[in-house]
């Protein structure tokens, strides 16, 4: 009873059990030497009719069994398909629900195989369930991707997998010119009724194994491999793209702040020199000489000549923050930011060309912002007509700057500074992106 309980099968020496384990039990039962357990294998029938006896009034089946079989092979059936395992995980679950469903383990090969064909079961459905998602048409754009260009060392796949690297601009591009790549393909928009942690499993894969190995496997194994890595990519072409976007703004935004501070700091001994001046005609203000105004310039001008509070009033209103009168703003770090307003267009086009973005309802004005931007891009004209188009969206911070400088060309820095200004809630995320703001949308990945 101790053995089948705990190890899940009856021995074929049941004498032959650890010296511990056997005067245990003869305390618990009674017997004070448990050296007459030696005696039991005496008449050969004896475990056998104690066996069978165990099994009828305690209900263990043996594995033979066909019903014990069909319940087991359909239990790894279902488990191998749902998740991706690996076989010694899969033989100790088995085990355990042998052991708990009262069936009698096998030898240890016996259980083996019957892992193994599970998994392989799971492994040609999930290919074949991929593969037959696709048309032939895509079947061959997925089997050019394994393809070496002439001149190229690397097959199309290897170079789609590669990152971004640096954090530039042009680089921004590039991540959102290799997302545009990607979704060339043609198989972003397929769903196929798999697990999700069998595809990203297969994906996984895909992305890690040499194209000479993808070549070489079976048609259907080779189609959905490269579909799995199609749609992680894609994932995470999108999550690079935006991880980067956001690093590059913020070294933008900070590289404007910087100049804008040193500036302002070389500029601190002219605003000192200007400010004594200054001073020195208000204490005589405050503290005016009788006479009328004559005397009061006399006076002034003892301390500084009214060339010099000329000059020095210039060099407050040149020197000194100016700040917006709707927001308090400094107007000059603004303008800081429009000399790097080329940096920005060096990828904004091809951003608002493929990616579509997602916000709460708090961030609807910033997506129609957005959508507005992909309808003036390309047009000619940079008037106030093309502003009206969407002006009404530039918030008092922005509309000012917006309007006096048209080379933002119909506020597109404007709406990109909104998505990364704007108040929580209403920041626009990007859709199917695991890194977004938002909750990833599934493209093809059921959930």
């Amino acid at each position: 009873m101790g053995t089948v309980r705990f190890l899940g099968t009856l021995l074929t020496r049941p004498a032959e059990v650890p010296q511990i384990v056997a005067r245990r039990v003869s305390e618990e039962i009674g017997i004070g030497d448990p050296s007459c357990l030696e005696a039991y294998a005496k008449r050969e029938p004896t475990h056998r009719e104690h066996a069978g006896e165990i099994q009828r009034e305690y209900g263990y089946r043996d594995f033979s069994d066909s019903s014990a079989q069909a319940e087991l092979l359909g239990w790894l059936d279902a488990r191998a398909w749902a998740i991706a395992e690996r076989p010694s995980v899969l033989f100790d679950l088995a085990t355990a629900r042998l052991i708990e469903a009262k069936v009698l383990l096998p030898g240890a090969s016996v259980l083996g195989r019957a892992v193994a064909s599970a998994r392989d079961r799971a492994a040609a459905r999930l290919h074949r369930t991929l593969s037959d998602a696709t048309t032939v048409e895509q079947q061959r754009g997925l089997q050019q991707l394994l393809e070496v260009p002439a001149g190229e060392q690397l097959s199309r796949l290897e170079v789609m997998r590669a990152g971004p690297r640096r954090l530039t601009a042009s680089e921004v591009a590039e991540a959102f010119q290799r997302l545009a790549v990607v979704r060339e393909v043609g198989v972003g928009g397929l769903a196929a009724d798999v697990p999700a942690a069998r595809l990203r499993t297969l994906a996984r894969y895909g992305l890690s194994a040499k194209a000479q190995t993808l070549r070489r496997m079976s048609p259907d194994r080779r189609i959905a491999t490269l579909l799995a890595a199609l749609w992680q990519l894609e994932l995470d072409a999108i999550d690079d793209a935006l991880t980067l976007l956001d690093q590059v703004t913020d070294v933008l935004l900070s590289q404007a702040a910087r100049v804008h501070k040193d500036r302002r700091y070389a500029q601190l001994p002219d605003l000192d020199h200007a400010a004594r001046r200054l001073r020195a005609a208000v204490l005589v203000l405050l503290d005016p000489p009788p006479g009328g105004v004559e005397e009061l310039w006399n006076a002034i001008t003892a301390h500084v000549s009214r060339g010099e509070l000329e000059l020095a009033a210039e060099t407050v209103h040149r020197v000194a923050s100016q700040p917006d009168a709707n927001d308090g703003q400094d107007a000059a770090f603004r303008g800081e930011l429009l000399r790097r307003y080329q940096s920005l267009r060096r990828f904004l086009p091809i951003m608002l060309e493929v990616v579509a973005f997602d916000a709460a309802p708090a961030g609807q004005p910033v997506l129609d912002a957005l959508e507005s931007l992909r309808t003036l891009e390309g047009r000619p004209g940079r008037g106030q007509r093309q502003l009206g188009v969407a002006g009404g969206r530039v918030t008092g911070r922005w509309r000012r700057l917006v309007l006096t400088n048209p080379q933002l060309g119909e506020w597109r820095l404007t709406a990109l500074c909104r998505r990364r200004s704007g108040d929580r809630g209403d920041k626009p995320g990007l859709r199917a992106s695991t890194k977004g703001l938002l909750p990833r949308r599934q493209i093809g990945l059921p959930a």
